[in-house]
């Protein structure tokens, strides 16, 4: 009864994103012809604001969300008729599911490829299309991200609320609930108890590390919205911050804590004013995280080590080594090509493999890939798959440079951080956050491109000024 509860509650996440569609269709012009490319154009954002926002919540809830785009996308190009212009991302994804398709010829598994090429490729090329087809100012980057960092403070109050009905139905105190240390309540994790409102504490999403990135992905938010603002505008994210960082504590995130380290960092060299106070406050707060690293080195060592992670990694490089150049072809990754490859009978979290039998029916929702992008990415279509993958964080990363977009670059850095130790690409949350983040940074408008429009509308309303005279 508590879970329903909390999943209704759940669905609050997406009233800001619900408002500000309201908000935005409203105001629309006077003229027809303004009216549909008005409205074609508000709904292809809102709908970008929705996958944003659903990162936060339900799996389910993010592929209709996707859906939903694809269809404003068709909408927006049929009143709009935009040129598109070729991006780096673009023809990048291109290549990428384009590989992907070729490395179908030696997979032993094609049905599960096709599946692989439509919900892992496919989102990627969407959001790039996106990017390519619109232009988002950056007002409306900042109204889109606002939107998202609404949903993330009712997202942290959903945390506390969970924590709170828990501690009521298993008549606990806050004192009972441990930090980082990776113990269980009634047999329980103890994100599994606090993240219960994203479809129950059994059978929801609970995943900390994926349900905690698009939280932390608002602070970078908030904080790039707070930019130049009052100090009590800084409160705004501080408090993001520190919510994200309960949560990463009461749910024993690993993953959590390095969130929460660099994104304190890359604020102490962003936020400042001058390049004095940067160096100050980054050095300060350098020598804390190093000190208090000193003294309980012992403590992460122990914390940080992973058996099961390190098997499964072992594993992928030894079958890297047997099958550089093909990999196990596209939908053909899981335990049983890998151990069968390379003479293991063992997989780690799983027990004894099946010694018969054919690879194609291992269940495809449990492929258990390597705890690492560009390793699951070689082993499952050798070593052009690792190489597209690194040069999608690249593009990534140069078009953030190009623009001085921080909310971006902080983003792919941790990102990449954590591609050193999950396949985000493979998780759907990952996953459409990527494709999400991505798409707005390459949709949003360059420094300079809404000057030069602005101009050309004003030289354009004097020509027709003249005319008329």
């Amino acid at each position: 009864m508590i879970d329903t509860i909390l999943t209704i509650l759940a669905t609050s996440i997406y009233l800001p994103a619900v408002a500000g569609f309201v908000r935005d269709i409203r105001n629309t012009p006077t003229s027809p012809v303004q009216t549909a490319q008005h409205r074609s154009r508000q709904f292809l954002l809102g709908c970008l604001s929705l996958e944003l926002v659903s990162t936060l919540a339900f799996p389910s809830v993010m592929y209709i969300a996707g859906v939903l785009t694809v269809f404003a996308l068709l909408v927006y190009c049929i009143v709009q008729r935009p040129k598109l212009r070729f991006n780096s991302l673009l023809v990048v994804s291109l290549l990428y599911i384009i590989w992907f398709a070729v490395s179908l010829l030696w997979s032993g598994n094609k049905g599960n490829g096709a599946m692989v090429l439509f919900t892992q490729c496919l989102p990627i090329v969407l959001a790039a299309l996106i990017s390519s087809a619109i232009s988002i100012s950056r007002d409306e980057i900042s109204k889109l991200l606002r939107t998202f960092c609404y949903s993330a403070y009712i997202f942290a109050a959903l945390i506390a609320v969970s924590w709170a009905a828990s501690s009521y139905e298993l008549h606990l105190s806050p004192s009972d609930w441990s930090i980082m240390q990776k113990t269980y309540i009634c047999g329980l994790s103890q994100y599994q108890w606090l993240f219960r409102f994203l479809g129950g504490h059994i059978t929801g999403y609970l995943h900390p590390s994926y349900n905690l990135l698009p939280m932390f992905f608002a602070v970078i938010a908030a904080s790039w919205l707070c930019k130049g603002g009052r100090a009590i505008q800084h409160l705004l994210w501080i408090f993001l911050w520190l919510c994200a960082f309960a949560a990463t504590l009461l749910t024993q995130s690993r993953m959590g804590i390095l969130y929460s380290v660099i994104i304190l960092l890359t604020n102490c060299l962003y936020l400042p004013s001058n390049t004095r106070r940067r160096f100050a406050y980054t050095a300060v707060a350098t020598s804390a995280i190093l000190i208090s690293g000193a003294f309980t080195h012992d403590f992460w060592q122990q914390y940080g080590s992973d058996t099961a992670r390190e098997t499964m990694n072992d594993y992928a490089v030894r079958y890297i080594k047997t099958k550089p150049l093909t990999g196990a072809g596209a939908g053909n990754m899981n335990p049983l090509e890998i151990c069968r490859t390379i003479g293991e009978t063992y997989w780690p979290n799983y027990g004894q493999l099946p010694t018969e039998g054919e690879i194609r029916q291992w269940p495809v929702h449990t492929n258990m890939r390597p705890h690492n992008q560009w390793l699951a990415d070689w082993v499952h279509a050798g070593v052009a798959a690792a190489l597209l993958t690194l040069m999608l964080y690249i593009c990534v990363i140069a078009r953030c440079y190009e623009d001085k977009n921080y909310w971006g670059m902080a983003f792919i850095l941790i990102f990449t951080i954590f591609s050193l130790l999950e396949p985000p690409l493979y998780i759907g949350k990952g996953l459409y956050l990527f494709c999400s983040v991505s798409c707005l940074i390459f949709a949003s408008s360059r420094p300079g491109e809404n000057r030069t429009k602005e101009q050309g509308h004003k030289n354009k309303d004097i020509r027709t000024s003249v005319q008329r005279i």
